[in-house]
């Protein structure tokens, strides 16, 4: 996607609203209480003028930003039209502060097609009291004119960042012995505990992005109603207001699959349904990853944990995560009330190759049968 755009006045080149920082605000609107505010957070007092990062007018820092020499290197205006978006260059940026962490959900949101003229509206309401309308900045925690209470860029990063949670995954059915199931990796300790879910003779329930676990919960009772995962889809989104924030997977005891990717989920983003699997993903390094993986997983003979977990390893190696690496599991159910495997690797370096290791072992135990006792079984 290389090209070089018309600048924006109040566009950053890494993804902020210029509109909102505090050297630009107290500059523009002479205010003299922000204006020492500045100073004290460390900005020398000859330098507290801006006009914006697409401007002629701008301080040392800013003017001296990584990042405009880079997309000047490669003929590009913003970071966003970059071949190599997101570079890592840009995701640790994205790490330090809580503005730049927006900074770079504003760049995927472009990326994915917004315009700038669009976002430039939405972040001039964004960043202003929703009461008097005052210019605040990114980390105004009150409207200093009528007193209100104001999400500043801490508050936002913060929030979005404890909900966003999972990468991707696949959830499947086997015709063959009637096994349900799901693998999923992210970058965030647990996935385990929050994104599958599965009844035995039911379905299965992948719920990631902004996951709820109660649309996993309450979509497996709809299943086991006797609802279609269409149906059951519908259900769920009707009474969610997050719904654009939300992607889901849902496969039942038939191999009947359904799949839903919300308009405000993260890009990289996107899900693939094919027979009797889906595989979904959010946050990705590349779209190849869910290609990748539902290939993997038809090509791939054996047992449903074992292509489940193949799959897994191909779209770990062709990109992934672009957050990194942290977490992964497999959960699969059979007969029983209980899961037939449930492994989970919740905190590692490398955690696909750290759960293909668990489960190797696993599988290899003399005694695997045992493991897994009926109700009528005497031996129990």
């Amino acid at each position: 996607m290389s090209g070089n755009m018309k600048k924006s006045q109040l566009l950053g080149i890494c993804g902020v609203y210029c509109g909102a920082c505090s050297t630009y605000r107290a500059y523009n609107d002479n205010d003299e209480a922000l204006f020492d505010w500045v100073i004290k957070m460390g900005m020398p007092s000859d330098q507290v003028f801006c006009k914006g990062c697409g401007s002629d007018l701008v301080n040392e820092w800013c003017g001296n930003c990584k990042f405009r020499k880079c997309t000047k290197d490669k003929g590009v205006t913003y970071c966003f039209e970059c071949d190599n978006f997101p570079c890592q260059m840009l995701i640790d940026f994205s790490k330090t502060r809580p503005h730049r962490t927006l900074g770079l959900r504003n760049l995927e949101r472009l990326r994915s097609g917004t315009s700038i003229q669009e976002w430039l509206k939405e972040q001039e309401k964004r960043w202003a009291c929703s009461l008097c309308g005052k210019k605040l900045h990114w980390y105004s925690e009150r409207c200093p004119n009528c007193g209100r209470s104001f999400v500043n860029a801490t508050r936002e990063a913060t929030s979005s960042s404890r909900v966003s949670l999972t990468t991707f995954s696949i959830t499947a059915y086997c015709q063959r012995t009637g096994e349900l199931g799901i693998a999923v990796s992210t970058a965030i300790p647990a996935v385990g505990a929050i994104n599958p879910f599965a009844k035995a003779r039911v379905g299965a329930i992948a719920t990631q992005a902004w996951s709820n676990p109660y649309l996993g919960i309450d979509g497996l009772n709809l299943l086991e109603k006797g609802l279609s995962p269409t149906e059951v889809l519908e259900q769920l989104l009707k009474v969610d207001a997050n719904r654009e924030k939300r992607q889901l997977s849902i496969v039942d005891a038939r191999g009947n699959v359904v799949a839903f990717t919300g308009k405000e989920v993260n890009p990289v983003s996107g899900h693939y349904e094919g027979k009797g699997y889906v595989v979904a993903g959010n946050l990705l390094v590349n779209h190849e990853t869910i290609r990748t993986m539902a290939e993997a997983f038809e090509r791939t003979p054996g047992s449903l944990g074992e292509r489940l977990l193949f799959a897994l390893e191909a779209g770990q190696a062709i990109g992934g995560d672009r957050r990194g690496k942290v977490s992964a599991a497999l959960l699969i159910v059979k007969d029983e009330e209980y899961p037939y495997i449930d492994l989970r690797v919740d905190e590692h370096k490398q955690p696909v190759a750290e759960l293909r290791r668990i489960f190797n072992i696993y599988k290899a135990l003399p005694y695997f049968d045992d493991l897994h006792p009926k109700r009528t079984w005497p031996r129990v």
